[in-house]
């Protein structure tokens, strides 16, 4: 609930504030170069902590009969007020090295589109109206810095992982996040201050005070006479603290210099430099001229560059803070079918709207197959009259816990019977990156497994990262167990719209009965960003689907494919028939959660038919010689020849540490599995369980169900842990099919 109400008031704040920060945030960025421009004009002071009083004032009066004022305004020009030799009195930019004159006032007067920005950042001109407006703008960009902070502390589990990795679920929430950590204190600076400035032109802040100075004209002393250089003050004070200086009007006693510095107000005495009196200016002017400097960049080229970043930020945050609320709104369920008539009962968690997206593309798919689907939120379970078949697709949200819209599921489902049996089956999304991997999901699972009237369709699925491979497993295994084939097709980011790229076949074997019609195909890429691991998505003119084979690398850069051809198999017999020389397009789809992990100690590779091609490439990319051991199940020694020179180079070069085949139809063994050959080296699996190595499985399902199954026995016998605790942190990655 707490979760749910900072979410729901940084939305409310934004949607509030939304016209105003926008206008503030636009001119801004405008204003922002105002700073920029004078610090780059050639009336700015560079040097001003270089020069001292009693160095300028010598400079000037060498050049002019008269001085009567020097200030430095606000946009850090010197700014002059003086009597000629000829007698004439000027006003205009000097520069503090010479005393001479570099501009007119009037040449340096401000443009058009800064005086417009200024007028409409402050008062939208609408005057005390807008000011208030405005106002209240800075308050609120304060509070969605603090909503939005606890947000951020919650997604990372907590203030010491404020500035960990981002889990990059899509464009706009990861850029959200990774921006909004990097400009939150300038952000906040901003609001704070801009609100400290409307409050004081409102007056509600105290008073400022008056510097009214206390001379005793009886005490000064015209001696002795010393040259404005021997004042010790003078000397003693830079130009970078002056605000202004007015200069005697006559050479009676009574007659002083007085010097405003930020902090201060001083009178010198005009012959001997002596303090007459000095008082210090209001801590509310010095904290006015503060928030006002902070506010914008004044004085500082890099903080105005800062500020210009973060208003651009701003702008930023206010298009995909809005754009994943639509992509949320747009997610919103319609079913073809009322759920008192629907045998399949659909329920999602999700946070940010993407596994709600896959879940209606699996509706739709089921509905295809004249399927009766109802699909809703977690937070909606309710009685279902007709209930055969409960999907649940989940996120997990932060430290573990459950999505917004599934927050009540849990409760709900252990007060609600539904009297009549069903099945279930659980699907949990979410990222290796954090350590409470899909949690949520593994909650609902132990809460679904202690009702009398729910039983266990297949086994719960975690999807890492949303990959398009672990989820079409997960469909493959389902449609074998519901009898009704389905195939979806998530397009669930950029990458799925890669472009068509054109591959020319270099080599290729030839499928046979002695190899079980396996065979490779080598192909000419540009892609240097393809890694083993990653797909190739390929789709032949006269079939509607995609079919996706796994990449590996070759020492020379080309791309690996294993393939087997299938009778009734329209893309492997396509491939099979194509010459070399031959072109054909196709798309790369990167797999992040199945890459070589090069930061790994130890790395088991399992793999059963075509399945090892990946591997290959992986043992190619394993330059630092991790050790590597590469289990792998084929038909037939036949089979094998299509990989050996490739094991045998990989070997050769100490990037395979060990590769151990196994055969199922050798006519001189009996039939031998992979997950038999792990059994017979069970004391080295126990090893590579205790010291965090890296199990990586690649081919059929079953394989890979027999493989877990073993893994999952070792492990509880010896350590008292399930597998699944290994696959929740990372050290289990598959891609089977």
């Amino acid at each position: 609930m707490i979760l749910s109400f900072w979410r729901r008031a940084h939305l409310l704040l934004a949607i509030f504030s939304f016209l105003f920060l926008t206008i503030t945030s636009i001119t801004g960025v405008i204003l922002s170069f105002k700073p920029i421009q004078t610090e780059l004009s050639e009336c700015h002071i560079n040097n001003a902590s270089e020069i001292s009083i009693a160095q300028l004032i010598t400079t000037l009066e060498s050049n002019f009969e008269e001085i009567i004022e020097l200030k430095i305004g606000e946009n850090e020009f010197l700014q002059l007020s003086v009597i000629t030799e000829n007698g004439d009195y000027e006003e205009f930019y000097a520069d503090p090295k010479t005393g001479k004159k570099i501009a007119s006032l009037q040449d340096e007067g401000e443009s058009a589109l800064f005086s417009f920005s200024r007028t409409l950042h402050r008062s939208l001109f609408l005057g005390n109206i807008g000011r208030t407006a405005i106002g209240i703008t800075s308050f609120l960009l304060l509070l969605i810095a603090i909503s939005g902070t606890i947000l951020i502390i919650k997604r990372q589990l907590g203030i010491k992982h404020f500035f960990s990795k981002v889990t990059k679920d899509n464009f706009s929430q990861y850029w959200h996040v990774w921006l909004g950590r990097m400009s939150l204190l300038i952000i906040i600076v901003i609001a704070l201050t801009g609100t400290y400035l409307s409050m004081d032109r409102f007056g509600l802040l105290p008073d400022k005070q008056e510097i009214n100075h206390s001379i005793d004209f009886d005490s000064m002393t015209e001696t002795p006479v010393l040259k404005k250089d021997q004042f010790k003050f003078f000397r003693n004070t830079k130009l970078s603290d002056v605000e202004l200086i007015q200069f005697p009007f006559s050479k009676d006693l009574e007659d002083y210099f007085q010097v405003r510095l930020h902090d201060k107000d001083v009178i010198i005495n005009q012959f001997n430099g002596k303090i007459i009196s000095s008082e210090n200016v209001d801590k509310f002017t010095v904290l006015e001229k503060l928030n006002y400097n902070l506010h914008t960049g004044k004085g500082s080229l890099v903080w105005a560059i800062i500020l210009c970043m973060a208003s651009l930020n701003i702008l930023f945050f206010i298009y995909s803070g809005f754009r994943m609320t639509l992509i949320r709104l747009k997610g919103k369920t319609k079913n073809s079918f009322n759920k008192e008539e629907s045998p399949m009962i659909i329920l999602v968690g999700s946070e940010g709207g993407n596994t709600l997206r896959i879940a209606k593309q699996f509706q739709q798919s089921l509905i295809q197959k004249n399927q009766k689907v109802y699909l809703d939120d977690l937070n909606n379970y309710t009685y279902y009259s007709n209930l055969e078949h409960l999907i649940i697709f989940t996120s997990t949200y932060g430290n573990g816990e459950a999505p917004i819209n599934a927050k009540n599921f849990i409760k709900k489902f252990n007060d609600i019977d539904q009297k009549s049996p069903f099945h279930y089956t659980i699907i949990g999304f979410g990222s290796t990156n954090y350590p409470q991997f899909c949690k949520y999901a593994d909650d609902v699972e132990k809460s679904l497994k202690q009702s009398d009237t729910a039983s266990e369709f297949i086994p719960i699925h975690r999807i890492d990262r949303q990959s398009k491979q672990q989820f079409n497993s997960w469909i493959s295994e389902w449609s074998k167990q519901f009898g009704v084939s389905i195939e979806v097709n998530l397009n669930n980011s950029s990458k799925d719209h890669a472009k068509l790229e054109t591959f020319k076949i270099l080599s290729k074997s030839l499928p046979s009965e002695q190899n079980n019609q396996t065979y490779s195909i080598e192909l000419a890429s540009n892609n240097k960003k393809v890694k083993s691991g990653d797909l190739i998505a390929i789709k032949p003119s006269i079939d509607k689907v995609e079919r996706h084979y796994s990449i590996g690398k070759t020492m020379n850069g080309n791309i690996l494919l294993s393939i087997r051809k299938h009778s009734l198999g329209i893309c492997s017999t396509y491939l099979s028939e194509l010459d070399i020389n031959e072109r054909f397009s196709a798309r790369i789809q990167p797999n992040k959660t199945f890459h070589f992990p090069s930061n790994a100690k130890r790395i088991v590779g399992i793999c059963n038919g075509t399945g090892i091609a990946p591997f290959l490439g992986m043992a190619v990319e394993n330059i630092n010689k991790v050790e590597f051991h590469l289990y792998w199940g084929g038909k037939s020694k036949e089979a094998l020849n299509v990989f050996e020179t490739q094991i045998i180079e990989s070997t050769k070069r100490k990037r395979i540490s060990s590769f151990k085949p196994v055969f199922s139809a050798e006519k001189e063994t009996k039939p031998t599995y992979v997950q038999d050959k792990l059994k017979e080296d069970e004391s080295f699996i126990k090893d590579c369980l205790k010291s965090e190595t890296i199990f990586m499985i690649c081919g059929s399902i079953v394989m890979k169900e027999d493989v877990l199954s073993l893994l999952n026995s070792i492990s509880k016998s010896t350590f008292n842990v399930s597998i699944s605790d290994y696959e929740k942190n990372g050290y289990i990655k598959t891609d089977c099919y």
